[in-house]
């Protein structure tokens, strides 16, 4: 769904990556690889042109 007018938006823009590092447990690294998607909204009215998937179930801080 498009942030800025709520339209829903099944049409992707791209992907990105993120890699992601917790602490390491038993001398091992722990990685997480998250792709993601950006969208374009469907929406002619709308001026967001591009937005980003929000993953509300993962947070994290930089």
């Amino acid at each position: 769904m498009c942030p800025k007018c709520g339209h829903d938006s099944n049409r992707y823009h791209s992907t990105y990556c993120r890699k992601l590092q917790n602490l390491p447990i038993f001398g091992k690294s722990v990685y997480i690889y998250l792709t993601g998607y950006q969208y374009q909204c469907e929406n002619d009215d709308c001026d967001q042109s591009v937005f980003l998937r929000r993953f509300k179930w993962f947070y994290w801080t930089l």
